[in-house]
């Protein structure tokens, strides 16, 4: 079995201000380019792609320090800014002041339940890399 080797943490955080600013990024741009229905559908997209891609990048967290890098970058700087529970909250909110209670039931269905099978997904798929 070979040693884990440890990325330098001030290495690991710039490629989480790196990613952050790119997962950003990408959250306005899939904002842009969804229309807008009523229901929140650039917040369901953006949460379930990015539970997809925690999941997948997730089981090569401890192991070589390329790895870590690409998680830090990817998962906790691109995906966690790309997601946003701030964003789910605020929309689910709008809904339940619309009185639109089964579009809540199904934005906050779409959103736990599929970002719970995206990650899980996404997780199978990572540990098979």
């Amino acid at each position: 079995m070979q040693p884990v080797v440890r990325a330098p943490r001030h290495h690991l955080a710039a490629l989480v201000i790196a990613g952050g600013m790119l997962g950003s990024a990408l959250r306005v741009g899939v904002v842009a380019l969804v229309p807008s229905t009523g229901f929140p559908w650039a917040t369901v997209i953006v949460n379930l792609t990015g539970s997809l891609v925690v999941g997948w990048m997730l089981p090569t967290l401890h192991s070589r320090s390329r790895r870590q890098r690409r998680v830090a970058f990817g998962a906790v700087g691109v995906a966690a800014a790309y997601t946003t529970f701030a964003t789910f909250a605020i929309d689910a909110m709008d809904l339940v002041h619309a009185g639109r209670w089964s579009s809540v039931a199904g934005y906050l269905a779409i959103s736990v339940l599929g970002g719970l099978a995206a990650a899980a997904v996404g997780h199978s798929l990572g540990e098979r890399s």
